[in-house]
């Protein structure tokens, strides 16, 4: 009978010493292999960004300067003893994608399974662990995000009348709401309540972050910290470590005008 266990894999980052960690599992099980006379192959795979594939059957594809001058994409480790039908296979995905990310182990004799599936799983425990508090919060990302676009956007839009109004004469463009209307009723409720017209004025900024693109902006936060990060290769090619670094300005950009309004209207509440 033959026993399989899988192992799915996400929010780490990979760097060369774990992935040569795993590999001496694979090449552990190849040697006792050879020394005992049986059927075996072994196989490493790495993908690059401009679609160059390299493969070998030695341990010592980790070392190759082609790994120190590509941006990986992908690995793929694979061993399977023909003699004793065992498996062991590996498969990274730079990225957020749920295809492979995968351990997996199978073969007949369940103690053996077992004892390499434990390994394996033992040595990634010791990865790097994919964590920001943008990952764990993604709701409340979201909102501030939409709060700040909104807030900055409405911002820009009062900039715009306020020139206008001080240089074009559009008073007797505008027609104030008649008297008796609901819009005329809304109008002296708002102007009469300052915490009702204040929380609206946020509301509003909420509601037009979601109009103008939270969701977009939210989903480019995430993607710098993907489910699996190959931290491998020169360090110009790492797009989601750099662009972290750049990350300190766009969040300036997004809490700068929430404080503003924030101050703003604390200051015209009680002033």
């Amino acid at each position: 009978m033959k026993e399989t266990r899988k192992l799915h894999i996400k929010d780490k980052v990979f760097n060369i010493d774990d992935l040569k960690k795993i590999a001496l599992i694979f090449e552990e099980q190849a040697s006792l292999a050879r020394q005992n006379g049986e059927r075996s192959s072994i196989e490493y795979e790495l993908h690059f960004s401009d679609d160059t594939t390299v493969e070998s059957e030695a341990l010592d594809i980790l070392e190759d300067d082609i790994l120190f001058s590509k941006r990986p994409i992908s690995v793929q480790f694979s061993y399977h003893n023909y003699s004793l039908n065992r498996r062991i296979s590996l498969s990274l995905n730079h990225g957020d994608s749920s295809y492979g990310n995968t351990i997996i182990v199978s073969g007949q004799e369940r103690e053996w399974v077992n004892a390499i599936f434990a390994r394996l799983t033992e040595i990634l425990k010791g990865v790097t662990p994919q964590e920001s508090w943008i990952k764990r919060h993604p709701t409340l990302l979201l909102n501030v995000i939409a709060l700040g676009i909104g807030t900055f956007g409405c911002f820009l839009i009062d900039t715009i009348f306020k020139f206008t109004f001080a240089n074009v004469d559009l008073g007797r463009h505008i027609t104030p709401p008649k008297e008796g209307t609901f819009l005329h009723f809304l109008t002296i409720v708002i102007k009469s309540n300052t915490l009702i017209s204040y929380i609206l004025g946020w509301i509003w900024r909420w509601c037009l972050g979601f109009c103008w693109g939270a969701y977009e902006v939210r989903r480019w936060f995430l993607n710098l910290w993907p489910s699996i990060e190959l931290d491998i290769g020169p360090e110009h090619f790492k797009i989601e470590k750099q662009k972290r670094k750049k990350l300190y300005a766009v969040a300036v950009l997004v809490i700068f005008p929430i404080v503003t309004a924030l101050l703003y209207d604390i200051i015209k509440i009680f002033i």
